[in-house]
């Protein structure tokens, strides 16, 4: 088990697109699997984390969306199908940009076909928060970052939503 340092800003490996994962799994992809859980569960706030953001140039990812959606790993997966693009874009955090926010449209509706850690493979539909999450960890695979696709938001704006979410950790841990 072993928790990785995040990529930041201008790191190579968040600039370049993924290498597809073969099957079955060396046991080199399974522990950057297992590095992505421990990564993800030692990051109470993150949704998502992508393998190029722990330095690993691999088409992985896992995601979890709170209570409603378990840790899930993805490998090699790809938007098949995508619906409805957002007139107005929401706001973006990412581990990768840490203290920056950005306003970024995504498709609302998404289809997705990826394998799991058995190889077996899916093709499923996302909506709403969930899709977003996953059109962000699957840019990272592609070697795009919130910076490639949305608007900064300015500092001062930044600084007072940042304390927001601040202040909100200060009551969950009361």
């Amino acid at each position: 088990m072993s928790e990785r340092n995040i990529e930041v800003f201008d790191s190579e490996y968040l600039h370049k697109k993924t290498t597809p994962v073969t099957f079955p799994l060396s046991p080199e992809m399974k522990q950057v699997i297992q590095d992505l859980k421990d990564t993800l569960a030692g990051c109470a706030r993150a949704t998502g984390v992508a393998a190029p953001q722990i330095g690993v140039s691999s088409s992985i990812l896992i995601y979890r969306v709170g209570d409603f959606v378990p840790p899930t790993v993805m490998i090699n997966p790809k938007i098949v199908k995508a619906r409805h693009m957002e007139e107005e874009g929401k706001l973006e955090m990412c581990l990768s940009y840490p203290e920056k926010i950005y306003y970024i449209p995504r498709y609302k509706n998404i289809t997705v076909f990826y394998q799991d850690e058995n190889g077996d493979s899916y093709v499923l539909k996302y909506k709403g928060f969930e899709a977003r999450v996953l059109q962000h960890e699957i840019d990272h695979l592609d070697g795009l970052t919130i910076a490639d696709r949305g608007e900064l938001l300015d500092e001062e704006t930044t600084r007072e939503l940042l304390g927001k979410i601040d202040d909100g950790k200060k009551k969950e841990n009361n």
